[in-house]
């Protein structure tokens, strides 16, 4: 996530450094992004120029305290580990300029919590970008309780001029991106467990029905299209039946138990063996460039 995010700012003119304990994976960062913009030039997204500009913009420390000392901007990209996000924020607050924005690019955690235990937690913000950052235009801007509103509407300013997306959303668990993930997997997974329908009839409905209409209309304009009075009935006969578990589903502990954790492992919900994954992977980075080309044309 932080080379993708690094070569957003980059691309639109900003300064960026990338920041890691680890040399080996500051220099997998920098070759991430180098890959990264070869593909766009590749695609017709990016001239050599700007390819070469962008790469002179970005540089790579493992010394935090020295990075961060004149920085406007910090996003902080560490696992999700509380504790490790706190001890985080509390080093970028002691050593960071006063008036720096501090962000999270935290997916579930509170942004509150994170900013818990900082003198001004004011300045703090969450930033969920969505993999892969530089492909996907969406990001979640995340405001705690203490978040000051200036602060929140410069993120979603810089933002927008990189081309982003920016969407505020209230600090509740997993936002608001997550939150449906979750609800769509838990009826799905409770359904393929029951044996109501098959994992490959379940997802072949969610890429034939789902896929062409939700980029145009979204959840509330299809059901404003389909009318409100029919979406009560549906929902007075659906709701009722549905999955409505606090727990994960039992089938996906066994799973995870037995060692079937997706693509790397070579068996999930699916088998992923010879160049199936890595076709997938293909057709869904063609399918957001083709985005990002669109709205590269819309722009001009």
């Amino acid at each position: 996530m932080g080379p993708g995010i690094a070569q957003i700012f980059a691309q639109a003119g900003h300064e960026a450094e990338l920041v890691d304990i680890d040399e080996k994976a500051l220099r997998k960062g920098i070759d991430l992004v180098k890959s990264n913009l070869q593909f766009f030039v590749d695609t017709g997204i990016l001239s050599n120029g700007r390819r070469e500009q962008t790469l002179k913009r970005i540089t790579s420390s493992n010394d935090l305290v020295s990075s961060i000392k004149s920085a406007g901007l910090i996003i902080e990209a560490v696992p999700e580990n509380l504790d490790l996000k706190k001890s985080i924020f509390s080093k970028l607050e002691a050593f960071a300029p006063p008036d720096a924005i501090l962000t999270s690019n935290t997916s579930s955690l509170s942004i509150t919590e994170v900013a818990g235990s900082m003198k001004d937690p004011t300045r703090v913000v969450g930033t969920h970008f969505l993999n892969p950052p530089h492909l996907v235009r969406i990001v979640e801007i995340v405001v705690g309780k203490k978040s000051s509103p200036e602060v929140v509407n410069e993120v979603v300013r810089l933002l927008s001029e990189c081309g982003k997306k920016p969407v505020r959303v209230k600090d509740v668990p997993g936002f608001v991106h997550n939150r449906l993930i979750c609800a769509l997997m838990r009826e799905a997974m409770s359904m393929a467990a029951s044996d109501i329908a098959s994992v490959e009839s379940i997802d072949t409905i969610v890429k034939e029905a789902f896929g062409p209409r939700f980029p145009l209309t979204g959840i509330f304009g299809l059901e404003d299209n389909v009318g409100l009075d029919v979406l009560r009935d549906v929902c007075n006969q659906v709701l009722p039946s549905l999955d409505n578990s606090h727990e994960v589903n039992s089938w996906l502990t066994d799973k995870i138990a037995k060692g079937n954790l997706g693509v790397k492992s070579g068996r999930g919900f699916y088998e992923w063996s010879g160049d199936r994954a890595s076709t997938m992977r293909q057709e869904l980075t063609k399918n957001f460039v083709n985005v990002l080309k669109e709205n590269h044309a819309s722009d001009k």
